[in-house]
């Protein structure tokens, strides 16, 4: 199965996009949900990490910050909401930016030709906010992070 990003819109309000990992659903969920690895992974290569925490559960949160390669430190963080071991995550993001547009982000998992898909659904408070992240470059960002996601994955005994 290919590992290509797949991207779309369905709503106003939505974004989704979907990847394959050839990785076992158990690697991909870890990485997915304990700081030491999404502080790896998240966010384009100019992106460095210096906090990340989870405490994955519902009604824990997550808290992370990071630095561009101009020195702009940013602060992401929410609520984790729902937690389906392997299967399912929903949290909120907040950007400290934007601290009244949170969104949802819900991470369904599934495992298929000898890997796992991830499927990725966020949604926004309004259009302006969904589309500001896409012009923003999330793509890249996503694409950039899944990159890093797969080495980091092969490192972790994952065949590629």
């Amino acid at each position: 199965m290919s590992p290509t990003l797949e991207v779309n819109m369905p709503s106003d309000l939505e974004l989704q996009f979907s990847r394959f990992f050839a990785a076992p659903l158990d690697l991909v969920w870890e990485v997915h949900t304990k700081g030491e690895h999404l502080a790896r992974w998240q966010g384009p290569h100019s992106v460095k990490y210096s906090k990340y925490e989870v405490d994955c559960r519902p009604g824990g949160t997550w808290d992370s910050v990071c630095t561009d390669s101009d020195g702009n430190e940013q602060r992401f963080y929410g609520e984790i909401r729902e937690v389906e071991p392997k299967c399912r995550l929903v949290l909120t993001f907040v950007w400290d930016g934007a601290p009244n547009h949170p969104l949802i982000n819900t991470v369904t998992f599934e495992s298929v030709d000898g890997g796992t898909r991830a499927s990725y659904h966020s949604l926004f408070t309004d259009k302006g906010s969904r589309d500001g992240m896409v012009a923003y470059g999330m793509e890249r960002g996503v694409k950039e992070g899944f990159e890093k996601l797969d080495v980091l994955l092969s490192s972790m005994g994952a065949a590629q």
